[in-house]
């Protein structure tokens, strides 16, 4: 199925492209805190139900590594997803800690985590709760455990884990700020926050004010828009083939939205700068 681009006359002179007022609308709307926590769940609720096979573990657009990892054929498929994980991952040593992920997504980043670095406790924590449901059925090991969680208001008590993973969602929740003030909450002191998103080129000065004021200290900061920018490109043949086998013709428009394929909205925005994807090593 193709978008067709169609336009209407605004009554003057210009003419308005229905696409690019469909577009603006959801990021008038997105912008709503309430409305974009409400959308997201209700996206990948309904994503996990549509399609609840074992194979499809990662959510994230991925990472280019200059030194590709050594993968198993059967684990070939995910190398993009993958290396982004452990690109922040391996920030910091990880064996032995208590770590959680927010925003553990289906799981294979938790999973990934837990097999190549090593943490006495891997848990994953995830709004929607049909993706813990596949996450327990799909994800069973020793030490691994997924629980349904706010990321702004997380169950746990406060100083209970040593380092804190969250990749490519804050984006989807109603207030970083909140959020920031959870990571701190429930890290012990000097804990590890690795952080990685996408932000509006124009917001990353008050994404960084806001872990300031959080009282998050920086470690380090990369912009790795080029990194996943080109794995987006390398991955798009695989995405747009599993998007032809599995999505119903009606939907798959949004759905190539959503993968980030090339020509996309987020694609091109991070090509052209007006999204950056950054991440952060830091302590609270």
């Amino acid at each position: 199925m193709r978008i067709h681009t169609v336009g209407y006359h605004d009554g003057g002179n210009g003419v308005v492209n229905c696409r690019e007022l469909t577009m603006k609308f959801v990021e008038r709307i997105l912008r709503v805190p309430t409305v974009r926590r409400w959308l997201w769940r209700r996206w990948y609720q309904w994503l996990v139900r549509r399609d609840a096979r074992p194979d499809w573990t990662f959510m994230n657009y991925g990472y280019c590594a200059e030194e590709p990892l050594g993968l198993p054929e059967e684990r070939e498929a995910d190398r993009y997803c993958i290396q982004l994980y452990d690109f922040l991952a391996s920030a910091t040593a990880l064996e032995g800690l208590e770590v959680l992920e927010v925003g553990s997504g289906r799981g294979g980043g938790a999973a990934w985590v837990h097999e190549r670095h090593r943490p006495a406790l891997m848990m994953g924590v995830d709004y929607t709760p049909a993706n813990i449901e596949f996450c327990r059925a799909r994800h069973t090991a020793p030490g691994l455990d997924f629980v349904v969680g706010d990321a702004e208001a997380l169950l746990f008590e406060n100083d209970r884990f040593d380092a804190l993973l969250n990749l490519e969602s804050s984006h989807c929740y109603g207030s970083r700020a909140r959020f920031y003030g959870e990571v701190v909450r429930v890290l012990r002191p000097g804990g590890c926050f690795l952080y990685a998103d996408m932000f509006d080129a124009a917001e990353t000065g008050e994404i960084r004010r806001l872990l300031a004021e959080a009282g998050l200290r920086v470690e380090s900061e990369q912009d790795i828009s080029n990194e996943v920018f080109e794995a987006m490109r390398c991955d798009d043949e695989r995405k747009r083939r599993l998007i032809e086998e599995r999505a119903p013709r009606w939907l798959r428009g949004l759905v190539r939205q959503f993968a980030g394929v090339d020509g996309s909205e987020v694609h091109n925005n991070l090509g052209s700068g007006a999204i950056r994807y950054l991440a952060f090593v830091l302590r609270n």
